[in-house]
């Protein structure tokens, strides 16, 4: 693949003129329809975490939120002494159940999270409407649903609130990073004033990203998948790169640097894709309904697709998870399993640390359980869904 060096280049100079972070903000702003206020951070869970410092989230408080979902979501508020109470998911559409999560609610949430998984939008208004009048933030974690529409409007912009992951298996890819949307100006300008204290990536940090997103773009595709991200995981373990999550910020005080900008290369990558991403959006369509089109001549469940879904992964239920994934890596076919547990990536024994009681959410780890998810991203191609398939038809069992 032929590869346009010179954005990112320019981007890394210490000479550069305007800073692409200002205009990848205003970009989002413009593709978000100009109804909230867009801030950069380095990953997706900063940028939850940037919400809970504005609103002083602290000591006593508690955020209500869907189990089923990675635990960096809740470690981004629990070091500020806030507790999580989990809720079980639709068993369907794997997202927040609104009765479930009404019925939580207690004298002490300050805030509720509402998870648009795979790209399926949940029923966000009715929250919203449910919230109103009780100080009560509603925040979106739209980190799946870049182009996806909920409620008639884009994902991220019925809450008060949302963030946005562009990790690299994002729908909205600048390798690392994350967004923060706020619609309220007084809070919007809450967190302008706490970015005075955010860390800044130097310029070594922002050249490695930037040869990350080049190396990433050049070689990963749904057939190479699976060997790029175990030697992905393997330099970051070796502490060459750096990954997408570290051991230091799952346990204790979060590390220094934790609460940090978004790169300039970061930025940069996200204003090339910005230029793109109404195709990218067109194309995630056509291949959902690919999978549709041949799943329906199979055992396995289609996945849901509402009005307004674009799906960052396609979501299907097996009873032979385990086996799926290592029979997928020996033939270079793309499957994914985001969590496998209700609190990925911790083991089942370790969830009681971030205050989740094994059986209190059985769906959500009956999902773990049996969850995979399918390519369908710009990279993916019609052979490569067709070649999905028929691995799956071939290796897959559907539960009983």
């Amino acid at each position: 693949m032929k590869m346009n060096l010179q954005p990112l280049v320019e981007a890394l100079s210490p000479h550069a003129g305007k800073d692409p972070r200002d205009g990848f903000a205003r970009d989002l702003q413009d593709w978000f329809g100009g109804t909230v206020q867009a801030f950069l951070y380095f990953r997706g869970r900063v940028a939850l975490h940037a919400l809970c410092r504005a609103i002083g989230l602290g000591p006593g408080d508690e955020v209500v939120m869907p189990a089923f979902t990675c635990v960096v979501v809740p470690r981004a508020f629990q070091p500020l002494g806030a507790r999580a109470v989990f809720i079980d998911i639709d068993p369907q559409t794997y997202n927040t159940q609104p009765e479930a999560l009404l019925a939580a609610i207690g004298p002490r949430t300050r805030m509720v999270l509402v998870q648009h998984t795979f790209g399926i939008p949940a029923p966000t208004a009715r929250i919203v409407e449910a919230c109103r009048g009780r100080d009560i933030l509603v925040v979106e974690d739209a980190c799946h649903a870049f182009g996806t529409e909920v409620d008639g409007r884009p994902a991220g912009t019925v809450g008060n609130a949302a963030f946005l992951s562009t990790q690299w298996n994002k729908p909205f890819t600048t390798g690392l990073g994350g967004i923060l949307l706020v619609r309220d100006g007084d809070l919007a300008a809450r967190v302008q004033a706490d970015r005075a204290s955010l860390a800044r990536p130097g310029i070594p940090l922002d050249a490695e990203l930037a040869v990350l997103q080049l190396a990433h773009a050049a070689l990963v595709t749904p057939r190479t998948h699976g060997w790029a991200q175990q030697m992905y995981r393997a330099l970051t373990a070796l502490g060459l790169v750096t990954g997408s999550w570290s051991n230091d910020e799952l346990a204790g005080p979060l590390p220094p640097g934790y609460f940090c900008d978004m790169g300039r290369a970061q930025a940069m990558a996200g204003r090339l894709v910005a230029r793109d991403f109404a195709s990218n959006v067109a194309h995630r369509r056509r291949m959902q309904q690919r999978y549709r089109d041949l799943l329906a001549g199979t055992p396995f469940a289609i996945a849901p697709d509402p009005p307004g879904t674009v799906l960052s992964r396609y979501p299907l239920r097996v009873a032979n998870k385990q086996e799926l994934l290592d029979r997928a890596a020996m033939a270079g076919v793309e499957v994914g399993s985001w969590f496998e547990t209700p609190l990925h990536p911790m083991p089942l024994s370790r969830l009681r640390d971030y205050g989740y009681e094994l059986g209190s959410c059985p769906e959500a780890e009956r999902a773990a359980r049996e969850v995979i998810n399918l390519p369908i991203s710009v990279r993916a191609r019609e052979s490569d869904v067709e070649r999905a398939v028929r691995f799956l038809s071939r290796h897959g069992r559907p539960p009983a």
